[in-house]
């Protein structure tokens, strides 16, 4: 299944939330409240709570489909592999997500 890279966006962070609800980390709810998903005011489409990652989120979707320039499409797998770059990034950047990262990672070889 594909989707755009905004639902993609909304479907990690679906995830990350039931995550957080399971484990209730802080840095995960830092990270969640970051990236969250938010309408525009002008326009009929969703930026971040924090209108840096959104560039963050792109360039994490990059990294992992080299089609994403021409669809604008991610697989599920494509989005998950996203999420977790987007959390090693933020790691190097002082979050502490390497617990969350691991759980991710698991769920994608499963």
């Amino acid at each position: 299944m594909y989707m755009t890279i905004t639902d993609a966006l909304t479907y990690v962070v679906g995830i990350l939330d039931e995550l957080w609800c399971w484990i209730h980390d802080d840095e995960l709810q830092i990270l969640l409240g970051e990236i969250r998903p938010v309408a525009r005011r002008s326009a009929d489409e969703l930026v971040t709570q924090d209108p840096a990652a959104w560039s963050d989120w792109v360039e994490a979707v990059k990294k992992v489909s080299k089609d994403v320039e021409i669809t604008r499409e991610v697989t599920e797998d494509e989005a998950k592999k996203a999420i977790i770059e987007l959390m090693k990034e933020y790691n190097t950047q002082g979050f502490a997500l390497e617990k969350i990262i691991e759980h991710i990672e698991k769920q994608i070889q499963e």
